[in-house]
């Protein structure tokens, strides 16, 4: 481990000593060169980390290590990656080289790795042509987020058959990609793009997606077949479009869906057709949806975030008497033996590479724990539906903060919560007040508009205590017109007029 010692330069024979080095851990230095034969005796090494530096290219010296399976040359300055070099490490299981200001990369760079299961291109910022993959037919999770994006190949999912995780979002595509034939994909991320339209069956063939991410987008229509062949779908984020339509039978298809944040849009309905399984629901910052389906139509709702808080008044009354005790969690301790197979880089792992949707967890602890995972049912599990398989970039950005609150297990959690200036009945209800506010109005008019007639046309001379009062009462006559409109509106509207 040589992290953050002030490295400029890595010598010849710095390392020729190291012969059975596995891990190399050269990150948050200030190396700008690497020696071609540096790495010349490292056969062995498997994990080679040099993010953070001031690399200008891909160092030549990584074709001298046959053993190499991570990768990492994030955070440097590479502009270009060459084709040829990359091959040079056919074992090579995992490269990341995101916050590069990648330009250009050779049609051949990431052609022809057959062992290459991540490939982590984020923040190239200046990459505007989606890579040529040929041949790299073992990917399964590819990240090209925050680039200049505009198109993907339609091949992508014959030339990565097992592709699992796709994230394009803060790209320029106008449309979803042709990902029909992308039988294993699991994550599909196109947030902050400019696609419009969901319509003709997009998503036809993802059987097993989980996650999809559609936010900060521009689409106005939601069609009945949009989500066609989502049958698995968990999580569903539409934040920030445009949708003022949303056909009724368009969630009859994702009828699994248990997360769904529609939040910063304007339809006026909410379907509820293949929601019962809903258990967190958004809809904030709609100013069109006045009306809210009752309770009856999600039966295992868990928490909502709605548009106005008297919403929430039909759930409140949805509380539990006796709320339900946690759940018991049991601990097991698996004490490895001295003939255990423990694969010691390990603890040199991220947590992407660990999570068990990548299926090598049980492959890393040994056979006492491969026997305990398959036992328990390990070799069917997925990760939670919202829960991204590109788990590191979301605890980073805080996505998954939980906010602190006071409500107990067991009940609903609702928000905004009705209060005294948020009140569930609607005051104007009451014919009483309605009548007397409407008389109010009708004397507000009358008087005042008498007394500014009077005052305005009379022959007298307009001095300062008669201009004092024509003032008064023009502003108790708008007052009163202003008054009027609130017994005619619903309790949002009044809201708004009274505060």
């Amino acid at each position: 481990v040589l992290q953050s010692c002030g490295l400029k330069d890595i010598p010849t024979e710095a390392l020729h000593p190291l012969t059975k080095l596995g891990t190399l851990l050269l990150k948050r230095n200030q190396i700008k060169e690497i020696a071609p034969e540096a790495f010349v005796n490292l056969t062995s090494l498997r994990v080679l980390e040099l993010d953070d530096n001031a690399l200008m290219e891909i160092p030549s010296a990584l074709t001298k290590l046959p053993s190499l399976q991570e990768l990492s040359i994030s955070g440097n300055r590479i502009k270009f990656i060459p084709g040829g070099l990359l091959q040079k490490s056919p074992g090579l299981a995992v490269l990341e080289l995101k916050g590069n200001p990648l330009v250009q990369v050779d049609s051949n760079a990431f052609s022809y790795l057959p062992r290459l299961r991540n490939l982590i291109l984020s923040e190239a910022r200046g990459l505007s042509t989606f890579p040529v993959l040929n041949g790299t037919t073992s990917l399964e999770v590819l990240r090209l987020d925050r680039a200049g994006i505009s198109s993907v190949p339609s091949s992508l999912c014959y030339t990565c058959p097992r592709l699992r995780s796709l994230d394009l979002k803060s790209n320029k595509l106008t449309s979803i990609p042709d990902l029909n034939n992308c039988k294993e994909i699991r994550v599909l991320d196109l947030a902050s793009n400019r696609i419009k339209s969901v319509e003709e069956r997009p998503f036809h063939g993802m059987t097993k997606m989980h996650d999809l991410l559609l936010a900060h987008n521009e689409i106005e229509y939601v069609p009945n077949d949009a989500f066609f062949g989502l049958s698995r779908l968990q999580f569903l984020d539409m934040e920030s479009n445009h949708v003022s339509y949303i056909h009724p039978d368009a969630f009859l298809a994702i009828s699994h869906i248990e997360d769904l944040n529609l939040g910063n849009n304007i339809f006026p309905h909410l379907p509820t057709a293949g929601l019962e399984r809903l258990r967190h629901l958004k809809t904030f910052n709609n100013p069109h949806l006045r009306d809210f389906p009752s309770p009856e139509n999600f039966p295992r709702i868990q928490s909502l975030v709605l548009s106005y808080a008297y919403h929430c008044c039909a759930f409140i009354p949805l509380i539990p008497s006796n709320p339900p005790p946690p759940a018991k969690v049991k601990d097991i301790v698996l004490f490895p033996g001295d003939d255990e197979d423990i694969d010691l880089t390990f603890w040199n792992s991220s947590g992407t590479d660990l999570w068990p949707q990548n299926q090598n967890i049980s492959h890393k602890l040994g056979k006492t724990f491969r026997e305990f995972w398959d036992h328990i049912g390990g070799s069917d599990f997925t990760y939670p539906g919202n829960f991204p398989s590109y788990m590191e970039e979301y605890s980073e950005e805080d996505v998954l903060k939980v906010p602190n609150s006071d409500i107990p297990p067991g009940k609903i959690q609702c928000l905004p919560l009705p209060g005294p200036f948020l009140p569930c009945q609607d005051l104007f209800d009451w014919w009483t007040l309605r009548c007397g506010v409407w008389l109010v109005f009708l004397c507000a008019m009358l008087g005042n508009g008498t007394v500014v007639f009077v005052l305005v046309f009379s022959r007298s001379k307009m001095d300062v205590p008669r201009f004092l009062v024509c003032n008064l009462a023009a502003a108790d006559f708008f007052m009163g017109i202003y008054l009027g409109r609130s017994p005619s509106h619903g309790p949002c509207e009044n809201l708004q007029y009274l505060f």
